[in-house]
């Protein structure tokens, strides 16, 4: 659902239901629901466009220890410095609660940022870069990690 508080600012909330029907053995312990909702609001000031969201996430999976809840709060801007280029930046924080059946909870606190570069061709066409960096913190040494990641991509949407 989207609601237009003037033609520049937008609120918008959505609902995504997935079931995942693991096939692997050693992975049938992730089949299960997951339940996103999400509310955002956004608005355009000029060339700069800017978002608020917060995402919510339940997982209901065969292996509860596997079905954490997961909040999520994330901001975006958008400049267009020219015509036909886009300059996004994104940072969210999530933090993982796992209710597991061990000795102790599994707690995770991730913060991402990325930047993009999306170059509009004719007919539909673009092109992008976007760096995206991840830092993942665990009371659970194993879960942790730190990771950088560069996708170049060419697509066509129509």
């Amino acid at each position: 659902a989207k609601y237009f508080l003037n033609p520049e600012t937008w609120f918008r909330l959505r609902y995504r239901a997935n079931y995942h029907d693991v096939l692997e053995e050693d992975y049938e312990y992730l089949t299960g629901w997951r339940h996103r909702m999400q509310a955002e609001l956004s608005r355009w000031w000029g060339k700069v466009g800017t978002s608020l969201s917060y995402t919510v996430e339940l997982n209901d999976r065969d292996d509860k220890d596997y079905s954490p809840t997961r909040p999520t709060a994330a901001a975006g801007i958008i400049l267009k410095p020219l015509e036909r280029l886009d300059v996004n930046f994104n940072i969210s924080y999530r933090d993982s609660d796992y209710d597991l059946k061990a000795l102790h909870d599994r707690d995770e606190d991730q913060f991402n940022s990325s930047v993009e570069l999306l170059y509009f061709l004719v007919d539909g066409w673009e092109l992008s870069c976007r760096y995206q960096y991840t830092d993942n913190q665990s009371n659970d040494d194993y879960y942790d990690y730190t990771r950088n990641m560069v996708v170049a991509s060419v697509a066509r949407f129509f």
